[in-house]
């Protein structure tokens, strides 16, 4: 029995090879195929030229099943599992990295070492669930909680003193109140 060459693609291949096949037989013009998978002229062109030298593995990416030029090596790896196992088990995702880069110099990110003891199937510290606090409404009384806030005004005196603002502002239903005063007895009060 004759091997079959098996040939996988994504959907998205699969309809961009159906369109340029209809290019390629006249059935459409080549500027409705590019403009069906909006597609620039270059890579109308490019699409193309490859179907027709390659045939249909022309549509596929070239990259398909290699390795990344961004890969950290299977050494690299197995090395920084192994530390972790033997060393930082007791340690945070973060701070195992740091120490990773800092003590053995090998450089990750920490979201790299997760993802690799996951698939390691190998147990981390997580980080602790936060405290859930409820909201609850503000009290309806007024004056409850009382902000103040001075500042002391240069521009302006009360006679051979100079003047000081306190503002104060409620809890509901927030007025707010404000005193100018020096340091020994208010001469304006207002109410906003």
């Amino acid at each position: 029995m004759a091997e079959k060459d098996l040939m996988t693609m994504s959907r998205k291949e699969a309809r961009t090879l159906h369109i340029i096949h209809q290019a390629l037989d006249k059935k459409i013009t080549q500027g409705e195929a590019a403009a069906i998978h909006c597609l620039s002229d270059r890579q109308r062109r490019r699409l193309m030229s490859r179907t027709r030298t390659e045939g249909n593995e022309g549509i596929c990416r070239r990259s398909r099943g290699k390795t990344s030029n961004h890969c950290i090596p299977r050494m690299i790896k197995e090395k920084a599992l192994r530390l972790f196992k033997e060393r930082y088990a007791d340690f945070n995702i973060f701070h195992a990295t740091e120490k990773l880069a800092e003590v053995h110099r090998i450089t990750m990110n920490d979201e790299t070492l997760r993802l690799w003891l996951n698939e390691a199937k190998i147990p981390y510290k997580k980080r602790r669930a936060k405290k859930h606090r409820q909201w609850r409404e503000p009290k309806p009384h007024f004056g409850e909680l009382a902000q103040i806030d001075r500042s002391y005004l240069t521009g302006l005196r009360a006679g051979d003193r100079f003047a000081c603002l306190w503002d104060t502002s409620m809890t509901r239903p927030t007025p707010c109140m404000a005193v100018f005063m020096t340091m020994r007895a208010p001469f304006q009060l207002w109410t906003v």
